[in-house]
């Protein structure tokens, strides 16, 4: 696993249009347990068990997190995301990143952690390259 600590909204909007560019990825947006919104981005909210993905978080009181439909992970998606900054963090946990049909996150932006996580440790050296401070280590605070 790759940790980065990024408190910064565009930087991390940055790495996810770097995975975005390498291959094809969706992405699924999970809310807090508390928001009660019924759309985000124009997309439906759905209980997150009629959605083939694994959530990143888990919360202690038992909280279900509801979450977007999985979405093709594309700049216009980005850009869609950026335009909606504040909406998103008022509602949103995390922002994941899955592999076609696969359940599992490859990679996720978790806002009010200031924190990125990545699976694939290959990638380590280009997100050091692309000026993240990228760990395989937790910071201590994790």
């Amino acid at each position: 696993m790759i940790y980065i600590e990024e408190s910064c909204f565009a930087r991390r909007m940055q790495l996810i249009s770097e995975l975005a560019n390498q291959k094809s990825f969706e992405l699924v947006i999970w809310l807090y347990p508390e928001s009660s919104i019924d759309s985000l981005l124009g997309e439906n909210i759905f209980a997150s068990t009629s959605v083939n993905a694994t959530p990143v978080t888990a919360y202690e009181n038992g909280g279900v997190a509801r979450c977007t439909q999985r979405l093709q992970l594309t700049n216009k998606l980005i850009n869609k995301i950026v335009q909606e900054k504040d909406f998103i963090a008022k509602n949103c946990d995390c922002l994941c990143i899955y592999s076609p049909n696969n359940p599992e996150w490859q990679a996720c932006t978790i806002g009010h952690e200031g924190m990125i996580l990545v699976r694939d440790t290959a990638l380590l050296t280009k997100l050091k390259t692309l000026g993240f401070n990228a760990s395989l280590d937790a910071p201590p605070w994790w």
